[in-house]
């Protein structure tokens, strides 16, 4: 069978991710009435191919166990990706990759590794084919457990915007936001270049206050903009003051909300999070799912 081209590859990618922020869960039957859909299409576009569910699915497989191979190898050993998307290793992390997924595998990550675009981020690959355990766990404030990314590939490149910044895994984001460094280079002072480009970051969810459902049973309704302000006041006044662990309680619960109501919240709601010690009380405080989407569909 012929191989993928790159655009095949690109919309491919593309048309997952898309499917994964409307709500798409991984289970083989999601997949398969998405398959059949994107046959369709993709016979329209490439009627020259031929394409089938089961086509789909072997590609599918292929881009998640590389994905698997690189994360698993970069806990190992040493493993980053450049801006051009291929993956360098350390002996530790080749070593790793050659004897549980075979030289093919190492070939894959080192010549061709993953395409990255102004639309296909890492953290598009993140979303895509890491567990939802493995996000939860990689969200943890405070996590070491991270991949970085060079930082001679990404310093001084535009940020358009902050779902568009180059980590490698949701963790590295949490903790730097922008720009994951190698640990050599995290010694390094922090240079007004980066400095400048963190400030021009344009959050994505700013420190609002929620508004609650008129049919909320725990909550009055709001009638105004004043009223929801009022009342997330009186949310973060009733609980203790803000420390680590009520960050890391909202993060994870903030990852189980997204996986559930869509992917495209995470970013927000994590960025969000970090804005103010006390909006992750205030989360933590909304009592229902349904509350905390008529926050999010506020704070937007």
């Amino acid at each position: 069978m012929p191989t993928w081209n790159f655009a095949q590859t690109k919309t491919f990618i593309l048309d997952l991710y898309q499917a994964r922020t409307d709500g798409l869960r991984c289970d083989d039957a999601s997949l398969d009435r998405l398959f059949d859909t994107l046959c369709e299409k993709f016979k329209e576009r490439w009627a020259y191919r031929s394409w089938s569910p089961a086509r789909f699915q072997g590609k599918y497989c292929h881009l998640s166990r590389m994905w698997a191979a690189f994360d698993e190898a970069a806990e190992i050993g040493q493993a980053t990706i450049n801006k051009k998307g291929k993956v360098k290793m350390d002996a530790a992390a080749r070593s790793f990759v050659g004897n549980n997924y075979g030289d093919d595998m190492v070939n894959s990550l080192v010549n061709k590794g993953f395409i990255l675009n102004g639309k296909i981020t890492i953290l598009v690959w993140t979303i895509l084919f890491s567990t939802e355990d493995a996000i939860l766990g990689t969200l943890r404030p405070g996590s070491d457990d991270f991949v970085k990314i060079e930082q001679d590939d990404v310093e001084g490149a535009p940020l358009r915007a902050l779902e568009d910044a180059p980590p490698t895994r949701l963790s590295s984001w949490v903790e730097q936001q922008v720009v994951c460094t190698s640990p050599k280079q995290r010694t390094k002072p922090r240079h007004t270049k980066q400095d400048a480009a963190n400030e021009s970051i344009s959050l994505q969810f700013t420190p609002v206050s929620p508004a609650q459902p008129a049919d909320s049973k725990t909550t009055p309704k709001v009638k105004d903009e004043a009223e929801a302000k009022r009342t997330g006041k009186d949310l973060a006044a009733k609980t203790r003051a803000p420390g680590a662990d009520d960050l890391e309680k909202a993060v994870r619960d903030s990852a189980r909300f997204a996986s559930k109501h869509g992917m495209h919240h995470l970013v927000g709601l994590v960025t969000w999070l970090k804005a103010d010690a006390n909006n992750p009380i205030v989360w933590n405080a909304l009592e229902s799912d349904e509350c905390k989407l008529s926050w999010t569909q506020t704070g937007l």
